[in-house]
């Protein structure tokens, strides 16, 4: 099979990482970058990589074109968009399928890693989270104000994709978020109310069946999120990046009906997967049907 020919565009924090993932990808060829600002596109220069002058003649070189910027092109392509670029498309399926059309929407890296869970899991009947998410990444200017947290009473995009995406396996959904000084993932202390009874064993056997989740123990060096993002570092991640949503092994509880947990995700790589594999079945796809 030939390479997807991929275009992205925005070279922000999340493009920068679907580059990054596309140029490893073994079924796929990014012909360019179009940034969507001067900084952006002088550091893409200084990489080396193919930048596009205009967004119109990368669309004609590309299969797939792979919207990460904050101002959603009008394109005829084929386009997967990031949550934080559009909500005006149709979103892809927990189970991976693709909605009709040539433009879809990946939802945002909370709903994402939670479905993985509940993927794994089974159906429940409800779902809590309540949540320390960031207050931005470190090249905000709205990031980590000091000495507050500050409850997040609405999210609009976050509580529609955390509704919709799951709702095949949880009709019920409920998140509270408080903004912390801090600015590298989100912290969800989870309660899942179950419909059918497990235990907290086969919890860890169907959580670690799944590679994108990863387990692993506060006692073995996972201490807090700052040990989790070095083990990355470490292990020689792309930007020390964690695409699995990582959980506390400690935090895993079960008590009658009810499944507790403690789960960390890194919104700017978290998605990243699902990004790549719609785009490779939206391709795969259009191929078949010529």
């Amino acid at each position: 099979m030939s390479a997807i020919r991929v275009g992205v565009v925005g070279y922000n924090r999340l493009g920068k990482r679907v580059v990054d993932a596309s140029v490893l990808h073994p079924e796929m060829s990014l012909q360019g970058v179009f940034p969507e600002s001067g900084r952006q596109r002088e550091t893409a220069v200084a990489l080396g990589l193919p930048i596009a002058s205009r967004l119109e003649i990368l669309a004609e070189s590309c299969e797939v074109m792979l919207v990460c910027g904050d101002a959603p092109p009008d394109l005829e392509a084929l386009m997967v968009f990031a949550s934080s670029s559009s909500t005006e498309h149709p979103m892809i399926a927990l189970t991976g399928g693709l909605p009709p059309g040539d433009k879809v929407r990946v939802p945002c890296a909370d709903a994402v890693s939670i479905g993985r869970l509940l993927l794994a899991i089974g159906p429940i009947e409800r779902l809590f989270s309540n949540c320390a998410c960031r207050a931005g990444h470190a090249t905000e200017h709205r990031c980590a104000s000091v000495d507050a947290l500050e409850p997040l009473f609405e999210s609009p995009i976050e509580d529609a994709d955390l509704r919709d995406f799951l709702a095949p396996l949880a009709p019920a959904v409920f998140v509270r978020r408080t903004r912390v000084p801090y600015s590298h993932s989100h912290l969800h202390h989870l309660k899942f109310d179950l419909r059918a009874a497990l235990t907290r064993e086969e919890i860890l056997a169907r959580l670690r069946s799944n590679p994108l989740i990863r387990v692993a123990r506060a006692a073995e060096g996972f201490a807090n999120t700052a040990q989790v993002q070095e083990f990355d570092r470490d292990i020689g991640r792309s930007r020390g990046d964690r695409p699995e949503v990582f959980v506390w092994e400690e935090s895993i509880e079960v008590v009658g009906a009810r499944l507790f947990m403690t789960a960390d995700v890194s919104p700017d790589s978290a998605v990243v997967p699902e990004i790549l594999d719609t785009t490779r079945q939206l391709a795969l796809s259009r191929r078949h049907s010529l």
